[in-house]
């Protein structure tokens, strides 16, 4: 069939939800993932660790920037701390496709898709300057996104866009 269109940033398109912030280290919160080690063998948190966590919706415009953003300071109204903190969208997809897209964010993050690593953004750094280009591999029906994002100093934010292709399905020059 023909690809399912997806010409807009990820992060308006679906519902997503929030839960942390969480300390580096700390003894209650959820281990923090390894974020210069991950790559494919790094296994998203279980079902039920997720199920645990207490989760918000990031419903408010306020919440989003108009580039596609979650700006995670105002998400959980914590400024400048090192901390970290999960996002997450359960999204109904009408084929198997995978869809080229850049995460981008500041600072670093880890990407799943249906608990299967993606992509990890290793940048401490602004995410409009950074970004690390990956492949969502959406099934048809239902699909999880998590993100892990990492706070080391300054702006914490995370956007997730796809990448404009050509006709042969060949991304477009980077931007």
């Amino acid at each position: 069939g023909d690809p399912v269109s997806a010409s807009c940033d990820l992060v308006h398109a679906f519902p997503w939800e929030a839960a942390g912030p969480f300390q580096h280290f700390s003894r209650n919160d959820p281990r923090p993932p390894l974020w210069q080690q991950a790559d494919e063998t790094t296994a998203a948190p279980s079902a039920a660790a997720l199920q645990e966590l207490t989760w918000r919706p990031v419903a408010s415009p306020g919440l989003l920037t108009g580039s596609g953003r979650v700006n995670l300071q105002r998400v959980f109204d914590r400024q400048s701390t090192t901390s970290w903190g999960y996002l997450r969208a359960q999204i109904e997809w009408a084929q198997d496709e995978d869809i080229p897209a850049e995460l981008r964010s500041d600072d670093q993050s880890i990407l799943w898709v249906n608990g299967v690593f993606v992509a990890a953004h290793r940048v401490i750094g602004p995410g409009e300057r950074y970004y690390t280009r990956c492949s969502l591999p959406f099934k048809q029906g239902a699909n999880t996104i998590l993100i892990a994002v990492n706070q080391m100093q300054a702006f914490w934010e995370v956007s997730l866009m796809p990448v404009p292709t050509t006709v042969s399905g060949v991304p477009q020059r980077d931007r």
